[in-house]
């Protein structure tokens, strides 16, 4: 039956393409087929599973937190920010520790948007923003992001897409799925434009540290001026490979950070107390995943996007840019002629290899495929190798 009377909220959230994938992908491997997914990481750090260890051993680590997150994180946070990005945080009153970086984007738009405001959002941009922003009852606004330049922000078009309704511009950066790094000089105008709108600016920066060729990433509320209209939200899940810890925060002006804490409070409460000891701990040492320094990790997956972005070139009909960040690749497969269940679902039955359809990232990505590149070159030149006998298959243009 399906007469139930559900909210309308959920009535309007599709589910993830992307957790699709990974079922299929496990139900093949359950099966005994060899799956390449290009995902394979090193460990979460030892240092942070040391800690987490001796956390849960103590009496305190089977009791809540402070709200805000603990103390040592909520500091370490803003010794990172400082180090990092040059932003003098006060660990007390600007920084709010969440159940991952989805947690502090949903705390954000609910303080900050009501029933039928809206969220300009990028497309194609990461699958999950548009249920969030959706479930905040606000409405999303796509704003196409130009694909001759790879999947850059339209600074100069931003104007159009904003109205008396505009309330909050969620941004990506570096850019997931398309892998552009904005500019200072991108960055200081859009930071100029939402002033002149009074609109608030949110900035997921999940993928901070994969940037590469030289570049540094900035954080917009570096800037001058910045810090009062921007909420920084960030994670422990990708350089440290710590996705199930569930451990992100959000950075902020304090009366912003005041009333996020509140909807986090009676919503959640607190993130695990033992995950953010070792999130902590991982912080202050510098190390992340695979018992590897940062700058290491951040060398070997520029070597791996080169060897992956070779490879896709070598598959006729096949085109792609060159990400500046994040492990992903956002290959074109608009020349090949798409069986009925798209590319992704062929290449998975007839290559063993996941994608995911770029559609699932918003109608402007609809003629791409994203894959990663976080494993070794010699995986990638084996998927890559599975990949061109079964384009090989279709008819292209």
């Amino acid at each position: 039956m399906n007469d139930f009377n559900y909210a309308e909220r959920v009535k309007k959230i599709n589910p993830a393409i992307s957790q699709d994938l990974i079922a299929k992908v496990r139900a093949l491997r359950a099966d005994g087929v060899e799956v390449i997914d290009f995902s394979d990481q090193g460990a979460s750090p030892d240092v942070a599973r040391q800690a987490a260890i001796q956390k849960i051993n103590m009496s305190s680590g089977s009791s809540y937190s402070d709200t805000r997150g603990l103390s040592e994180l909520r500091y370490e946070i803003a010794r990172k920010m400082l180090i990092e990005q040059k932003i003098e945080v006060n660990p007390e009153t600007e920084v709010l520790v969440t159940v991952g970086a989805k947690e502090a984007i949903l705390s954000a738009l609910l303080t900050l948007a009501d029933h039928g405001d809206e969220v300009l959002v990028e497309d194609p941009g990461y699958l999950g923003f548009e249920p969030i922003i959706r479930l905040a009852g606000a409405k999303p606004i796509r704003v196409p992001l130009i694909k001759e330049s790879g999947f850059r922000f339209p600074v100069e078009g931003l104007r159009h897409y904003i109205t008396a309704r505009t309330k909050v511009l969620l941004l990506c950066n570096p850019h997931n799925p398309g892998g552009y790094c904005l500019t200072k000089n991108e960055l200081t105008e859009i930071g100029k434009i939402a002033k002149e709108n009074g609109l608030t600016i949110l900035v997921d920066e999940a993928y901070e540290h994969f940037v590469f060729d030289g570049r540094k990433h900035i954080s917009l509320a570096s800037l001058p001026g910045m810090e009062s209209i921007t909420i920084t939200i960030q994670t422990m899940s990708k350089i440290f490979n710590m996705g199930g810890w569930r451990i992100g925060w959000a950075i902020g002006p304090t009366h912003l950070i005041k009333k996020m804490h509140l909807l986090h409070t009676h919503a959640i409460t607190a993130p695990t107390t033992f995950s953010q000891s070792g999130a902590a701990a991982a912080l202050s040492a510098g190390i992340a995943e695979g018992n590897q320094p940062i700058a290491n990790i951040v060398e070997r997956y520029e070597a791996q996007r080169d060897a992956m972005i070779e490879g896709l070139a070598s598959i006729p009909g096949l085109s792609c840019h060159v990400p500046h960040g994040t492990f992903f690749v956002f290959p074109n497969i608009s020349r090949f002629k798409a069986p009925p269940n798209g590319i992704s679902d062929f290449l998975l039955k007839i290559g063993h290899v996941a994608t995911v359809p770029g559609s699932a990232f918003g109608p402007n990505g609809s003629e791409h495929i994203r894959m990663v590149f976080k494993c070794d070159k010699a995986t990638i030149q084996k998927g890559i190798a599975r990949m061109a006998d079964a384009f090989g298959k279709l008819e292209y243009q």
